[in-house]
């Protein structure tokens, strides 16, 4: 749905695909019987993927609670890899880890409001406010 977050030239906030062909994405998994997951940071990215039919947007940063409510709503899972996105923080590159440093409390609060509006994860550990400082990070 988003350009890579891991690739310092590429834009995790760029949308690759709009809703229309992520529906078109979604219609031929669902005839195959698969499901789609994608790669989803910004807003309107995860509530495109969502409302597609997609079954869980990973790592979601900077999902919102409108998409969250749709979410929980639809049964869509929540994977927000902040472990992945912990590991940016800790890159050589400068882009990556102020791409982490920025991104990583923003998703830390999108899990907690995912897990307050009852939005199912694929697994349930303790949310980070929960957890020490340093685990809290490592939640994925």
């Amino acid at each position: 749905m988003n350009e890579r977050a891991g690739l310092s030239e590429q834009d995790p906030l760029v949308q690759v695909y709009d809703h229309e062909q992520l529906s078109t994405i979604v219609a031929a998994a669902r005839r195959g019987g698969k499901g789609v997951l994608c790669h989803s940071y910004s807003e309107k990215g995860c509530h495109d993927a969502v409302t597609a039919g997609i079954r869980s947007p990973e790592h979601g940063a900077f999902v919102g609670e409108r998409t969250l409510r749709e979410m929980r709503r639809r049964g869509t899972y929540f994977t927000p890899t902040l472990t992945a996105i912990a590991g940016l923080a800790e890159s050589s590159d400068p882009v990556l880890a102020e791409r982490g440093r920025t991104y990583l409390p923003v998703l830390e609060r999108a899990v907690l409001a995912a897990h307050e509006l009852g939005v199912p994860s694929p697994r349930a550990p303790t949310p980070p406010a929960q957890r020490s400082t340093r685990s809290a990070a490592r939640w994925s």
